[in-house]
């Protein structure tokens, strides 16, 4: 049975809030779901180097949403039918269209851990320019610089 088809945790039906039914995990899979939520966490920080800011944040005022991004990101990052490594090439790419230097580093860092080739990050870097422009170059650049310092040219 895949991952995705894995039959859910046990639950118990809880409709204090609404009408429609909504499941919440029993009180005797705290541990297991705790347990799991680690491991993500672990993952993540090991796959980026460290727990990046933000999720750092959210850890701390709401577990049950960190434990609940992390699932999403192991879901959606891992290989598939895109490889891991693509994948962290277009989140690099979007997140520098955003001009978001630190999701930038963090994704370019992703992709060089699963593999990516300077030459596959430096096309990557020019391909953004028609569509995001030379200010997006330059925080791909700058992005570039704190992950791959040697990719950059002599003369800076």
């Amino acid at each position: 049975m895949s991952k995705a088809a894995r039959p859910l945790t046990p639950v118990k039906e809880h409709s204090k809030f609404s009408k429609k039914k909504f499941k919440v995990p029993c009180k005797g899979d705290t541990k297991l779901a705790e347990k799991k939520a680690l491991k993500r966490l672990e993952a993540f920080k090991e796959e980026f180097g460290k727990i990046l800011d933000p999720v750092a944040f959210i850890k701390g005022k709401n577990e049950e949403l960190c434990d609940a991004f992390l699932g999403l990101h192991e879901l959606t990052v891992n290989e598939g039918v895109i490889s891991k490594k693509l994948k962290f090439l277009m989140h690099a790419a979007i997140t520098v269209s955003l001009h978001d230097v630190e999701a930038t580093v963090m994704h370019l860092t992703g992709a060089a851990n699963a593999g990516a080739t300077d030459q596959e990050i430096l096309e990557t870097a020019f391909t953004i320019i028609p569509v995001a422009g030379m200010p997006a170059f330059a925080v791909f650049l700058n992005a570039l610089k704190r992950v791959k310092p040697s990719l950059m040219p002599e003369w800076r």
